[in-house]
């Protein structure tokens, strides 16, 4: 098979039109010699958009179920569109997801510093406590075994961090970041990874991981941590994509506050403005916030 120098992908979008009451049909094909895309029109057989450098997208991005925003549209990604682009980016892209373990929260921020600084990125994330049944799911994903008793104690009704990392390689990257199973081996051979520096004993080792992705999430079960009086923190789209969030997390866990809840989202421009509808006429950064806060995750 003779390989293509600068290949171009194809994916299949959807936008929710609302003042037509549709739902319109694209493909964008991304071309990588320069980075530039083109957006064709499915219904109306035409070229909706043509092909330009003019945006803020990259082929990272670019996954089935993401979302992007583009000229004031939120597109949804819904399939790859033809058996090439499939092939090249399935065998390339992996996912993998991970939970950090009770007592070992406040260092989740390092996590997704180290995540971000391999290449990946974190694209569904859940933070609270795990109810009795949601441990149980979790344990068994782990190690395909039933759960002891004190196993569903350990990780019930405590903060865990839940999160899917998405990339190149992401399975071996993140395996390299977390450490060995052998905590002994983590720490004499690897003493820079999270179990090496952190990991207490074979059961609390830090973090487990599955491969089973949206199902795992489906099947785990959340409740929200109790805490006190509390505030919403939001890490805005362009401080994710340059890959500062983790940095943000471990500042925050450095002092008197702490993270009770976490959720990773992309919001479409009705649910921008409504949330900063306090802010129409009286900032005049509002429709830059409005741009910013639906370009991408949150």
């Amino acid at each position: 098979m003779v390989e293509i120098e600068f290949p171009h992908f194809s994916f299949k979008l959807e936008y929710l039109d609302e003042r037509a009451e549709c739902t319109r049909e694209y493909i964008l094909t991304f071309y990588t010699e320069r980075n530039e895309i083109e957006i064709y029109d499915v219904r109306n057989h035409r070229v909706f958009l043509r092909k330009t450098e003019l945006h803020n997208l990259t082929l990272e991005q670019l996954l089935p179920g993401g979302k992007f925003f583009l000229n004031g549209r939120t597109y949804i990604i819904t399939d790859f569109a033809n058996e090439f682009t499939k092939n090249q980016l399935c065998a390339r892209t992996q996912q993998v997801t991970t939970v950090i373990k009770p007592g070992f929260t406040q260092f989740f921020g390092e996590a997704f510093d180290k995540i971000f600084s391999s290449g990946l990125k974190v694209d569904l994330l859940k933070f609270g406590a795990l109810t009795r049944s949601g441990a149980a799911a979790l344990i068994k994903a782990e190690t395909g075994n039933e759960p002891g008793p004190n196993d569903i104690s350990y990780l019930a009704d405590k903060p865990v961090a839940m999160f899917r990392i998405v990339g190149l390689n992401a399975i071996h990257k993140w395996k390299s970041i977390l450490g060995p199973w052998n905590i002994d081996v983590a720490r004499q051979k690897f003493p820079e990874s999270l179990r090496g520096k952190y990991a207490k004993s074979q059961l609390e080792n830090f973090a487990c991981e599955s491969d089973l992705g949206d199902s795992l999430f489906e099947s785990v079960k959340f409740e929200p941590s109790k805490g006190g009086s509390a505030s919403l923190l939001i890490i805005k789209p362009h401080v994710i994509l340059k890959g500062l969030s983790g940095k943000i997390i471990q500042d925050l866990a450095k002092g008197p506050l702490k993270i009770v809840g976490a959720t990773i989202q992309t919001m479409d421009v009705a649910e921008a403005e409504e949330f900063f509808e306090p802010y129409r006429g009286v900032l005049q950064e509002y429709s830059g916030i409005l741009t910013d806060m639906t370009s991408g995750p949150s």
